[in-house]
């Protein structure tokens, strides 16, 4: 039996807006992508991944996503996309798009209408807490992007999640809508013709329901109080079942799409993927420290793998870190002989090996 297209593919990751402006505005676009694709090709890769070309107010770089089913007046328009793919696919390219699933824009309906009365039943779709008694956020939780992961909404007595910047308010993956919601996402893009999807923040759909504080111990080195790096808010079990139902809904389309997740360094965890020959991902779940995390003999998106991309600069476990023989970075497998490297340039020597469990 064959194995998927994605176990030996390379991916290569399109930021749009500098990729190619072909209206001369200023600003990367989709058809300046899809006039550059036969130069991507060239390089030698398998697949290209659109960084979020969604309508945004680029408060993250378009991760901040108003609207799932649209492309940024920007960027272009949604027959733009399907040019991009159909060219894309005459070049025997795959595309896939970047899904974000842990939160939203602050301009998203669904945001807009939730603040807009503290009694709309929009609220369950986001996480709303009452501040501590003397104004200060629900808890301890810190951002990504710096300073409390809560701020106070904008006209009403609570306070929102944001693991990210203030205008991307987390999703409350615990309310049934918002996975039904991903679902009709997902086959939107799927029906277009989408090859599949990378999945950003792939381990922070569930935040713990109990919202309690970090508990702060002693670095063992300078004493000073830190958080507790055990204590997990995110990588909840029930992830896997989010993407299992992703998957059963990829594998329902000819031919085989793709869900995958990159490289991720937030909350004290480190995370890379890579593809093994059964077509599932495996993934390395270890906090700093070295323990292995509870939830962590799994991988939370089965199914599928980003070989090497900037977003996933690490080999896959226990495997060397450069390409042997030739000094590149960990890119694909040698079988693919002096194939250029599509994110470093590198070349690979033939009959260069790896080690037997690295040429999954």
């Amino acid at each position: 039996m064959p194995q998927p297209w994605w176990v030996s593919a390379v991916f290569y990751q399109i930021y749009v807006r500098s990729f190619a402006d072909s209206n001369d505005d200023g600003i990367g676009d989709l058809p300046g992508i899809t006039s550059r694709l036969d130069h991507v090709r060239d390089l030698g890769v398998d697949a290209i991944w659109l960084t979020p070309f969604y309508p945004s107010p680029q408060k993250d770089h378009g991760y901040d996503v108003a609207d799932y089913f649209d492309v940024d007046p920007a960027y272009g328009t949604l027959e733009d996309f399907d040019r991009l793919l159909a060219r894309a696919h005459e070049l025997r390219l795959k595309v896939l798009v970047d899904i974000v699933p842990n939160h939203t824009s602050d301009q998203h309906e669904w945001f807009k209408a939730a603040v807009a009365s503290p009694e709309s039943p929009l609220r369950e779709r986001y996480h709303f807490a009452d501040p501590r008694p003397g104004g200060s956020p629900p808890n301890n939780w810190t951002s990504s992007f710096g300073g409390p992961a809560w701020s106070p909404e904008p006209n009403g007595p609570q306070w929102y999640l944001h693991l990210f910047a203030p205008e991307q308010p987390d999703l409350n993956w615990w309310h049934p809508a918002v996975p039904e919601e991903f679902e009709r996402i997902l086959k939107f893009w799927l029906d277009r013709g989408a090859d599949g999807f990378r999945i950003d923040v792939a381990a922070a759909l569930f935040k713990r329901k109990d919202l309690a504080d970090r508990p702060l111990i002693a670095d063992r080195v300078t004493g000073a109080a830190r958080f507790d790096s055990a204590f997990g808010i995110i990588d909840q079990p029930q992830l896997h079942e989010v993407y299992r139902r992703w998957r059963q809904i990829a594998n329902e389309y000819e031919p085989d799409r793709v869900c995958s997740s990159t490289r991720a360094r937030s909350w004290g965890w480190k995370r890379s993927t890579f593809p093994t020959a059964s077509g599932r991902t495996r993934c390395s779940s270890t906090p700093k420290g070295g323990k292995r995390a509870a939830t962590g003999a799994g991988c939370h998106c089965p199914g599928a793998a980003v070989r090497r991309t900037r977003a996933s600069p690490g080999p896959p476990h226990g495997c060397p870190s450069r390409g042997p023989g030739t000094g590149s970075p960990w890119t694909s497998r040698p079988d693919r002989g002096n194939r250029p490297s599509a994110t470093s340039g590198g070349l690979w020597r033939r009959g260069d090996a790896w080690p037997a469990d690295c040429q999954r």
